[in-house]
């Protein structure tokens, strides 16, 4: 699924999932979307468990009894041969009835630990399962990017051998290409772009994109709001702190809110870059504090 960004290919996922029950499923994703997932899943329906899957040591308990499980690419190759504690079958391996790889650009390199492991899951889908890339860049520089992208869901009869798509289409003119992307269509991708569907849109809407903390900002949000003056001394020497004494409370306000927005850098990074490269438009960035202004 490659629709522009913004015409809701998150919500078409998981619309997919719920209407053909396909639970368990598992949702692969850039770390800094996580939390968004989390999000809009509850948003579709509130009484589904899903969980996001941290750290690097796979703990059994997070997955038992989940619906739908949220995995970042980053700490993929650790989750996926994670066990499932199964009380009719024992301790088994994971076999979602569906997988979703969103940005499913970031498994193109087929050498790659992540790419691996996501074939890996893929192939793990239980028969008649469902398998969905999401992205709106499948190929950002060379067409065998996508090569990983139709393994991943299943479709490799329809093309031949990797070999043969290489001798068809890698290092080809633009003719060449137009004709990969019409029997791409006619097969397995989907792409709209909001001038073709406009007129199908609601009104203009605001979305809300979390992004989760670092350990590192998590600890001077929380030293800060334990007691501002003390992190002010460490951070700034004792005569700034006995100045922003006399307006702790507000300080301590702007202080939280100033690490909270450096704690989003990486995130909104990601994600301005993604629409910029999705939609090739211009993208007005606003920030509070001039060191986010600054990062990003």
């Amino acid at each position: 699924l490659g629709d522009e960004m913004g015409l809701g290919k998150t919500r078409q996922a998981i619309a997919v999932i719920e209407d053909t029950e396909s639970y368990p499923a598992v949702i692969v994703c850039p770390p800094h979307l996580t939390r968004s997932w989390l999000a809009e899943i509850h948003t579709v329906n509130p009484t589904r468990k899903a969980v996001i899957l941290k750290g690097t040591k796979p703990d059994p308990a997070a997955i038992a009894g989940a619906d739908i499980l949220i995995v970042g690419y980053s700490v993929l190759t650790e989750w996926v041969n994670a066990r499932v504690g199964d009380p009719e079958t024992g301790d088994v391996l994971l076999q979602p009835k569906a997988v979703v790889f969103d940005e499913s650009h970031f498994a193109k390199n087929s050498k790659s630990q992540r790419t691996k492991a996501a074939l890996l899951l893929a192939r793990r889908v239980r028969e008649g399962g469902i398998r969905l890339c999401l992205t709106g860049t499948p190929v950002l520089n060379r067409v065998e990017e996508i090569l990983t992208q139709i393994e991943l869901i299943g479709r490799w009869t329809e093309f031949g051998s990797k070999a043969e798509f290489l001798r068809t289409y890698q290092g080809k003119g633009s003719v060449t290409l137009t004709e990969l992307n019409t029997r791409l269509r006619r097969t397995c991708y989907v792409r709209r772009l909001k001038k073709d569907v406009l007129l199908d849109l609601p009104a203009k809407s605001r979305a809300n994109a979390l992004v989760e903390a670092d350990a590192r900002h998590r600890r001077q949000y929380f030293t800060a709001a334990q007691d501002i003056i003390a992190y002010l001394v460490a951070l700034k020497g004792a005569k700034k702190a006995d100045v922003a004494a006399k307006a702790a409370a507000l300080v301590r306000l702007n202080t939280l809110r100033q690490i909270a927005g450096s704690a989003k850098i990486e995130g909104a990074i990601e994600w301005a870059s993604s629409f910029v490269r999705e939609t090739e438009r211009s993208l007005v960035v606003f920030a509070s504090h001039k060191d986010v202004q600054n990062g990003i």
